[in-house]
């Protein structure tokens, strides 16, 4: 049994249902002081000291713990986004199989698929460690690692690849399938992880025309794929820092339900910017009506019309 006020959350998002979310303690009836929220196919999850969970369609964390000094999370399947707050005191610790992803400040991407765990860093630097190895990721850079479910302390990890941004590209590598033309000379359709991770990469490297292209062609090419939620969402970012704020704009309004909140409130920026006051005024309409005390809320009241 473990003590103290340990709080779990488990989020476990399919496609097309919802599904209920708990907060208990542990040692107490399931009944009693439970929280439950319902979750769309894909989701936003904000943690206590004010970090969040992008969460795509089909991933599933379990919060061990969440409190202003500590953050553990154990991340099971599928793939999220985590934006870390700036607090120095605080440690936040992400747990995927064997892997482990200790927070020193950052935006980063953890996804699960198969036996393989990759980490990837936009912003910051993260430690991931691994069986015998220990590695420093800073922006640009990713890691892959095979994890197994069924890894046991003897199994000996594989040598992980590290890809660096682009002012050190000589040390990176590029798998085959993420290569412009694919693997066997575009014999083989690149999969939607392959895209979004070769499109973090060109992002992190500041290849902002290569990291839109990845992501209009993972949209395309897999439009029932559980990462196109957020692939749209992070289309609509680059081609805001693109400047193209018009076409940041649709990206997210593209978004739809699964990250509603977050989702309208950077459209009605990205209208703003373009010089589309009436579409931004309608989008933050949108928001303070469905979120009246969201975070974006002080913002949208500045676009929205007064009455």
């Amino acid at each position: 049994m473990v003590g103290g006020r340990r709080r779990w959350l488990v989020l476990a998002l399919a496609a097309a249902a919802a599904v209920a979310l708990f907060i208990m303690r542990p040692g107490r009836d399931p009944g009693e002081g439970a929280i439950a929220i319902t979750w769309q196919a894909a989701s936003t999850l904000e943690y206590t000291d004010g970090s969040r969970s992008l969460l795509a369609e089909h991933a599933e964390i379990q919060v061990v713990d969440d409190h202003l000094e500590h953050v553990e999370v154990e991340q099971r399947a599928g793939l999220v986004r985590y934006e870390i707050a700036k607090r120095p005191e605080r440690r936040f610790v992400v747990e995927a199989r064997d892997v482990t992803v200790t927070v020193l400040g950052t935006v980063f991407e953890v996804d699960v698929d198969g036996d393989e765990v990759t980490v990837s860093v936009q912003r910051g630097r993260v430690r991931v460690e691994h069986g015998a190895t220990e590695v420093e990721l800073t922006r640009g850079q990713r890691i892959a690692l095979m994890a197994p479910r069924s890894a046991t302390h003897q199994a000996q990890p594989e040598a992980p690849v590290v890809e660096a941004p682009e002012e050190t590209a000589e040390v990176a590598q590029v798998t085959p399938a993420e290569d412009e033309h694919g693997a066997g000379g575009g014999q083989a359709k690149p999969s939607a992880a392959e895209l979004l991770r070769a499109a973090d990469r060109a992002r992190g490297a500041g290849r902002l025309d290569e990291a839109a292209r990845r992501l209009r062609q993972l949209i395309a090419s897999h439009p029932r794929d559980p990462r196109v939620t957020l692939a749209m969402f992070t289309l609509g970012r680059v081609e805001r820092a693109r400047g193209q704020h018009e076409a940041a704009a649709r990206a997210f309004e593209s978004c739809g339900d699964a990250l509603r909140g977050d989702a309208i409130a950077e459209a009605a920026t990205s209208w703003l910017a373009a010089g589309r006051s009436d579409r931004a005024s309608a989008a933050a309409q949108r928001y303070l009506a469905s979120h009246p005390a969201g975070v974006h809320a002080e913002q949208m009241k500045k676009l929205a019309p007064e009455r």
